[in-house]
């Protein structure tokens, strides 16, 4: 069976404060900007996981999970060269159940009151290519997203007193998303409110990933720090996808440390 691992909260702000040794002075907003960020998010699963039979995250037992995230954007003044940023999520949650009625999941069958071992495993990176439509106490970015997921969903449990059985399929591939992302920036405060989205819907399908949130950021001679405290939904509705259906959400409160320079 798969197992997963997860960058550390540690590693994620050393991350962030290994990109503040190098700050260079110079003005972001209209030379170079650099803003970097690491965190943590809380995250509740709730949805059915529809294979060849219904079966809900709540009857495998699958449990809030704190999971990290770290991301870096380069924005730049150079005319019709979209800014750049690259994010990247560990996102997994398992737990464990005695299952009530049968079910199947990946070509395996599970008897009624078996005990079972569940993971789900919804790590990605982001690469997003966005322009800044308006810059100033209200910030306005739009463009796309090149989401790879890198994860996995199984279920394990022992039937008859036998040898355990696994179904397990890979989550995998690169799927272009929709970016947006609106802020209003509180004047001569450091406060700020923001909300970023990114979605696609294809056929029957579709996958939307939004996160607003509050933050703070001091003005510094070199470089800025602050931080955002918010919360962020994704919601996964895959009708015919390959060899797996689901409408799954994931979400919760998250914090993070912020650098700007």
């Amino acid at each position: 069976m798969k197992t997963y691992k997860k960058h550390s909260l540690a590693h994620a702000i050393a991350f962030a404060g290994a990109l503040s040794i190098v700050a260079m002075p110079t003005y972001a907003d209209t030379i170079l900007g650099i803003y970097a960020g690491a965190g943590a998010w809380n995250t509740d699963v709730d949805g059915d996981i529809n294979d060849d039979s219904n079966i809900s995250t709540d009857q495998l037992g699958l449990d809030s999970s704190t999971n990290s995230f770290l991301y870096v954007a380069l924005e730049h003044p150079v005319p019709f060269l979209p800014n750049v940023r690259l994010g990247v999520t560990d996102l997994a949650i398992d737990g464990s159940s005695i299952v009530n009625e049968p079910f199947t999941f990946q070509g395996e069958t599970y008897d009624s009151n078996v005990s079972t071992r569940s993971e789900i495993d919804l790590s990605h990176t982001d690469l997003t290519f966005y322009y800044e439509i308006l810059d100033n106490w209200v910030t306005l970015d739009l463009g796309f997203t090149a989401r790879s997921f890198d994860g996995f969903a199984s279920v394990s449990g022992n039937v008859d007193g036998g040898d355990d059985i696994t179904g397990s399929i890979d989550l995998d591939g690169t799927i272009p998303m929709v970016y947006g992302k609106a802020q209003l920036d509180l004047p001569f405060t450091g406060w700020h409110v923001a909300g970023t989205l990114n979605y696609i819907g294809y056929s029957d399908s579709k996958i939307s990933d939004f996160e607003g949130k509050v933050g703070y950021q001091s003005n510094g001679l070199v470089f800025d720090v602050g931080v955002d405290i918010g919360y962020r939904t994704m919601n996964l509705d895959l009708q015919e996808s390959g060899d797996l259906n689901a409408d799954v959400s994931v979400g919760g409160p998250f914090a993070a440390i912020t650098v700007h320079f």
